[in-house]
């Protein structure tokens, strides 16, 4: 039968769940979707869905492959899910050893990873990637870890002057500096430079003003817009707005 089973792992989003499904076939060519359909997923969270659906489909076979009975019941659902295939154009994922060849194996992303720009739009294909003759191997590179991300410090940003670049430069010139002579005085000295240039600029520069949306320095109103139209799309249009917004950062 066919089954699946997921994975959490702590991220900014802050979860990512990862479904491993394999559609099985039995000898008189019935579906086994049921795990699948049935399945409940919140669509706010991100979601990994991948593995061999045994499914031919207009939407991602090659044009002479016979599409299975079942492929309107499984596409509706990914694009009920918000899935989106991660496989590029023109490429084939199973090697029929008697005949045609076909795409069988899917890495599938939903709405949640993708209105994340760092998250890949295409994954990568090669038959070296797996041990099975006639299935190719699928990879896609996550930035997740396995620890949440440390909060970022606020950086604190100066409106360089340069009349005042003599008055900076002698004044730090000037200063005593720690003498160096192992691992934690080094460390010691590196902290010392960055409170004294930090306090300097405090003194000639004035500060800039706040940062730009989300804190992001290639955060502007073009990418708010590029990113709120890729996630109100759906289908192929979702696949060409999320390159857009790329693009666009």
């Amino acid at each position: 039968m066919g089954g699946t089973d997921s994975q959490s792992l702590p991220s900014l989003s802050p979860y990512l769940h990862i479904l491993n499904f394999y559609h099985f076939i039995s000898k008189s060519k019935s579906p086994h979707l049921d795990p699948l359909l049935l399945s409940s997923l919140d669509q706010t969270i991100p979601h990994v869905l991948a593995r061999d659906f045994n499914t031919h489909s207009p939407a991602w076979s090659p044009p002479y492959a016979s599409p299975s009975p079942w492929h309107n019941t499984l596409e509706e659902w990914f694009d009920c899910g918000g899935f989106l295939s991660t496989i590029p154009d023109g490429l084939i994922t199973w090697h029929h050893l008697q005949g045609r060849s076909s795409l069988l194996d899917l890495i599938l992303l939903n709405d949640a990873v993708l209105a994340n720009p760092s998250f890949p739009c295409a994954c990568f294909i090669s038959f070296e990637y797996s041990f099975k003759l006639e299935h190719a191997g699928l990879s896609i590179s996550l930035p997740v870890s396995s620890s949440p991300a440390p909060p970022l410090p606020c950086s604190t940003l100066w409106i360089i002057d340069n009349l005042q670049k003599e008055g900076w430069c002698s004044t730090f010139s000037v200063l005593p500096l720690p003498t160096i002579i192992d691992i934690p005085s080094l460390c010691h000295m590196a902290d010392y430079l960055i409170t004294i240039m930090m306090s300097l600029s405090d003194c000639f520069f004035e500060h800039c003003g706040p940062c730009s949306l989300k804190g992001l320095p290639w955060q502007n109103n073009a990418c708010t817009v590029a990113a709120r139209t890729a996630q109100l799309s759906h289908g192929n249009d979702h696949c060409i707005l999320n390159s857009a917004l790329c693009l666009t950062i």
